[in-house]
């Protein structure tokens, strides 16, 4: 896959208003496989008002050069709400096992199942491998969900990493508008992500800092290397 551990901090806001910060990781663990990780929580005043910590995993291997899901683990902690969601993936039998608040049942899946959080690590490989149109069936809450993106263009922002060139996607078929800039120097990794919800709330989500992926130098375009060969 060309992906080694890292980390990836952000910083996310609801209509302009700082919330707090979330942390992706991906690292190495004891039986061979990986696990891709997110946790978001409140941070300064809002943290005080409204205490709210959300923490994903998912536990995977890859199968053929792509990500398999083995286990995803849901768990929200707020003031008032709490919520713990486990879905174990069977790939012999082509089940995945769901277990939310407790309340066990089961779904058939099919052989390229991800689960809501591995697929958003998959799409940076698909990308890397120049696939325009990528697309994810995603085991949710007893359905089997489809992820729809296209590639709606190239563009540069202004990051704390400073300009970044970027691939900006579009979810298709989906309530709320979201757009995500993947950045090629860091293995697409998302660079930013925004949000709309139908009552126009407006969430933006930016990285922060990165740990353990090297920003590549940009590929000189041909027409380039030509004119210094002239």
């Amino acid at each position: 896959s060309g992906l080694s551990p890292f980390t990836a901090k952000y910083e996310f806001r609801r209509n302009g208003i700082f919330l707090g910060e979330m942390t992706r990781r991906l690292a190495a663990i004891p039986d061979g496989g990986m696990r891709f990780s997110s946790q978001s929580q409140t941070r300064g005043l809002v943290a005080w008002l409204f205490p709210d910590k959300i923490e994903e995993s998912s536990d995977f291997h890859f199968q053929q050069g792509r990500p398999r899901p083995d286990l995803y683990r849901y768990i929200h902690r707020g003031r008032k709400k709490r919520r713990h969601v486990e879905i174990r993936f069977d790939w012999e039998r082509q089940l995945a096992s769901h277990s939310i608040n407790n309340d066990p049942w089961q779904m058939n899946i099919p052989e390229d199942a991800q689960d809501k959080l591995l697929y958003q690590l998959t799409l940076m490989i698909d990308l890397a491998k120049k696939e325009t149109a990528p697309n994810y069936r995603v085991a949710d809450g007893g359905l089997l969900k489809h992820y729809d993106f296209e590639v709606s263009g190239k563009e540069t922002i202004k990051t704390p990493l400073g300009r970044l060139d970027t691939l900006r996607l579009v979810r298709l078929h989906d309530k709320r508008k979201t757009t995500i800039w993947c950045a090629s120097a860091y293995h697409f990794l998302p660079v930013k992500i925004e949000q709309t919800d139908t009552d126009g709330s407006h969430l933006v989500l930016d990285i922060h800092k990165i740990k353990g992926i090297s920003r590549r130098k940009p590929i000189e375009q041909p027409e380039n290397l030509l004119h210094k060969l002239k």
